[in-house]
């Protein structure tokens, strides 16, 4: 098995605010602000997919998120 992950910058990872209590700030702050909050259903890739359907679902994700 192997295992895929990405490395993303703590000040660039917005799901670090709710694990990082000096961050919550800039949370509030952006509601202030009017930021455009979405909510989407959090799915993981089956455990079984080859390497070429992983990178398919990540670009998938990476161009839902742009």
């Amino acid at each position: 098995m192997c295992w895929w992950g990405e490395w993303i910058p703590s000040k660039a990872n917005i799901a670090d605010i709710m694990t990082r209590p000096g961050r919550f700030h800039e949370l509030l702050a952006g509601l202030e602000r009017g930021a455009n909050v979405q909510n989407y259903d959090f799915v993981l890739p089956p455990i079984d997919w080859d390497t070429d359907s992983l990178v398919e679902w990540m670009r998938r994700m990476r161009e839902r998120s742009a």
